[in-house]
C-alpha cells in the first residue's frame, strides 16, 4: 500500500503478467473527500510501472521501468507527453475494468512494450539487448 496523503491512499497488486506483453495491475484508490476518476486510477498504474515497481499474489515482482524519479525526468519529452497533455497515459492503457466500482477498484492493462520502447526510444532507459 502507498500513501500520498491522510486523505488518500493507493493500493496496487500486480494481477497478472502476460506473454501479449502486457501488466494487469489491480487498483484501489481511496480518498475522503469527492469521486475518484478513471483518469486517477489510469495514471496511478502508470507511476506504479514506471516509478514504484510491481508486486502481486499472481505475479512475480517487477521492478520498476525507471531508476531515476519522477522529478529528474520531468523535462523529459516523453514524461511531458505522458504528464502533461491531456490524457497523454491513455495510449498505453489497453483496457480498464471496474471490479468494484463502489470501493473505486479497477484492473488496468498496461501495454508494457510499447511503454518500454518509448521510455528507449527517448534515451530513459537503456534497450534490452544492450548488455549491462
Amino acid at each position: 500500500m502507498f500513501g500520498c496523503s491522510p486523505t488518500r491512499v493507493i493500493q496496487v497488486e500486480c494481477y497478472s503478467v502476460s506473454n501479449e506483453s502486457t501488466y494487469s495491475l489491480d487498483i484501489q484508490l481511496t480518498r475522503e473527500k469527492g469521486a475518484v476518476k478513471l483518469s486517477e486510477i489510469k495514471l496511478e498504474a502508470i507511476d506504479a510501472v514506471l516509478f514504484r515497481g510491481i508486486t502481486g499474489t499472481n505475479c512475480l515482482s517487477q521492478r520498476p521501468m525507471l531508476t531515476q524519479s519522477k522529478q529528474e525526468v520531468k523535462s523529459n519529452a516523453l514524461m511531458k507527453a505522458i504528464y502533461g497533455q491531456k490524457n497523454g497515459y491513455e495510449k498505453y492503457i489497453t483496457n480498464i475494468t471496474p471490479l468494484d466500482t463502489i470501493s473505486a477498484k479497477y484492473r488496468v492493462t498496461i501495454n508494457k512494450d510499447l511503454l518500454r520502447r518509448d521510455l528507449t526510444s527517448t534515451d530513459l532507459i537503456k534497450p534490452l539487448n544492450t548488455g549491462f
